[in-house]
């Protein structure tokens, strides 16, 4: 019998053409509600875009308020929970070291950068004020992603995710 304080963990998908991936939340929840909402940890880093609703997303055991229409930024290995009881609509953005992570100045970003290491405080940022910037790059990214695999294509999306911070 599996215990019930059990926290699974989830590994990027095998088999993309690179270790980055842009799911659309309603999809990912109808599909994978029950693990969603079950508390789990993750081996990459997300980009929560909540578009629409105002869940409360459990980080670490701790609530987070989301506003609508905000930015949640987790980084990998943190215990997490989707809010069951409100429907919201926005985008996933999920990637790995090994896609991120080319260069020593690349790892250094990533570990110091605020946005996935607070270990004060947790919060969405809301970007009101940003939506259509976020959205143009959300949507250049989704096109290079529909472009064939060559050599350009991870440097060009990681110049694009750089645009986030």
């Amino acid at each position: 019998m599996e215990s019930q304080n059990k926290i699974n963990k989830y590994h990027f998908k095998s088999g993309l053409p690179q270790e980055f991936e842009i799911l659309d939340i309603g999809e990912v929840f109808q599909r994978s509600k029950k693990a969603l909402t079950s508390n789990h940890r993750t081996d990459f880093y997300q980009i929560i875009w909540f578009k629409t609703g105002n869940p409360i997303h459990l980080v670490d055991f701790n609530p987070i308020q989301i506003q609508t229409n905000s930015l949640l930024f987790l980084n990998k290995d943190m215990v997490q929970r989707f809010d069951e009881n409100v429907m919201m609509d926005g985008k996933i953005i999920l990637f790995t070291d090994s896609f991120f992570c080319r260069t020593e100045s690349d790892t250094q970003f990533l570990k110091n950068t605020l946005l996935f290491n607070d270990l004060f405080s947790i919060e969405s940022l809301p970007i009101q004020e940003f939506t259509s910037t976020f959205e143009t790059i959300l949507k250049q990214m989704s096109s290079e992603l529909l472009n064939e695999k060559d050599d350009n294509q991870s440097e060009i999306l990681q110049n694009l995710l750089h645009n986030f911070y």
